[in-house]
C-alpha cells in the first residue's frame, strides 16, 4: 500500500515538473494608475526606500542606504521573516526607476520598472514587473499563485499613499 502512495506521489510531481517546464520561462505583469501629485512628489514617494514601510503594510522594515543612484542596493525586511534585496538598475528623476528585486541567482529574478509621466496636474504611475523564472516548479508557483500579487500589493498601497482610486 504505501509503495502505491510513493509512486503515486513521484507520478504526480513528475507530472506538475513537466507542466512547469512547458510553461514559459518569463513573464510581465503591468499596473497603471493616475495619481494627484505631479511626478516630483511621486518620485520622492517611490524612492524614499526607508519611508516604505510607512505606507506599504508588509514592510518591517528596510536596511541599506537611503541613495538614489545606479547600483544601490538595500534590503526590505517583510513581516513573517522573508526578505527581498532590491537594486537600482536605471534612474532617471524624475520619470523612470528600474529596479531589480531579487538575488541574481534566486530561482526567480523580477524587474520593476516604474515610469511618471505628466497628466494634467497629476501623474500617470505605468508599473511594469518583469519576471524571469528559472525551476519548472517555480514557474507553476508563480504562474498560479503570486505572479500578480507582489505587483498588486505594491501599486494598491502607493495609490492610497498618493490619494488615488487603486490601479487598474
Amino acid at each position: 500500500m504505501f509503495g502505491w502512495l510513493v509512486a503515486g506521489a513521484a507520478a504526480a510531481g513528475s507530472a506538475l515538473w513537466l507542466w512547469g517546464r512547458r510553461l514559459p520561462d518569463r513573464a510581465q505583469v503591468s499596473r497603471a494608475l493616475e495619481v494627484p501629485p505631479p511626478p516630483e512628489v511621486v518620485w520622492h514617494v517611490v524612492t524614499d526606500w526607508h519611508g516604505q514601510p510607512g505606507w506599504r503594510r508588509e514592510l518591517k522594515g528596510i536596511a541599506g542606504p537611503a541613495a538614489v543612484e545606479v547600483g544601490t542596493s538595500w534590503r526590505e525586511h517583510h513581516h513573517g521573516g522573508t526578505s527581498i534585496v532590491y537594486r537600482v538598475e536605471e534612474c532617471a528623476a524624475p520619470h523612470r526607476l528600474v529596479l531589480r528585486v531579487g538575488e541574481p541567482d534566486a530561482p526567480a529574478l523580477v524587474h520593476r520598472t516604474i515610469t511618471l509621466t505628466p497628466s494634467g496636474d497629476g501623474t500617470r504611475v505605468e508599473i511594469i514587473e518583469d519576471v524571469a523564472v528559472r525551476p519548472a516548479f517555480e514557474r507553476l508557483r508563480v504562474r498560479f499563485l503570486s505572479q500578480h500579487r507582489f505587483i498588486d500589493r505594491y501599486a494598491t498601497a502607493l495609490a492610497a499613499r498618493l490619494g488615488a482610486a487603486p490601479p487598474r
